[in-house]
């Protein structure tokens, strides 16, 4: 009886059903696996080339094509926020020996505001947040993919790796936060579920920790905290109660 009057509010005051309501509840504390992002990478780059009308694939038709599916690659491999992201300058990247480092640091978020009063709001959420992240990318297709963007990249000589773009140029103001929000509904039509770009900071932190405990042989306390230290938690407690999937932990070591 008690969802029967549930399901007839939610119909008839919102147009929407209890259990979407339910999800979208939830939505922040999903999770995207590695065979989803593939979709996913392939869905933005399909929608992105239909949207500029992309025939030929020169070095700014990719950059316009791939932009935003680098920008899904990186939150899922570096575990960063939307807007640390965003914000990044093209001096905050760096080639190691074992993949890539990017520092996160106000710098970008203060060119963005030198640009646009709207960007007032945006910063690094706590102390904590500002660092420097190290990571490698394990799938050689997005590899291949982030390293071809990160080299036009070098060659447009832009401050901000994520540029506004449309048909005609590629800018040098940040891209907007109105077109990466966009990727919030691409990604729920394509999987068909509820999810939002925040879902790929939760599978960072749940693969991550998944690694550290299928390695037998790691300082598990150690590593933990340097997570920790890598996605600007200031405690473990926190990051494991708000981001790790617990019920997926099995499932994803065995992969490991």
């Amino acid at each position: 009886k008690y969802i029967q009057i549930l399901n007839h509010f939610f119909t008839f005051s919102y147009d929407t059903k209890l259990d979407t309501a339910i999800a979208r509840s939830y939505q922040h504390r999903s999770m995207i696996f590695d065979d989803e992002l593939e979709i996913l990478v392939d869905a933005v780059i399909k929608t992105d080339t239909e949207k500029y009308a992309i025939e030929r694939m020169g070095d700014t038709n990719f950059y316009r094509s791939h932009m935003r599916a680098v920008f899904l690659i990186l939150l899922r491999y570096c575990g960063a926020r939307k807007n640390e992201l965003r914000s990044r300058l093209l001096s905050d990247w760096y080639l190691t020996d074992n993949g890539y480092a990017m520092d996160i640091n106000k710098n970008g978020f203060k060119k963005m505001l030198d640009l646009s009063k709207k960007e007032s709001h945006k910063g690094l959420k706590n102390r904590t947040a500002r660092r420097r992240v190290t990571f490698a990318i394990d799938n050689p297709r997005f590899q291949k993919i982030v390293e071809r963007f990160f080299s036009i990249c070098e060659k447009m000589g832009k401050k901000f790796i994520f540029c506004e773009v449309d048909e005609k140029s590629i800018y040098s103001r940040p891209v907007s936060e109105s077109t990466i929000n966009e990727l919030n509904l691409l990604m729920q039509e394509t999987l068909n579920r509820e999810v939002v770009l925040h879902s790929l900071r939760h599978s960072f932190i749940t693969y991550s920790v998944a690694k550290i405990l299928a390695n037998t042989h790691s300082n598990t306390q150690k590593e933990i905290f340097e997570l920790c230290n890598m996605t600007g938690q200031s405690d473990p407690v926190v990051m494991m109660n708000n981001y790790l999937h617990i019920d997926h932990l099995a499932y994803i070591i065995k992969g490991c």
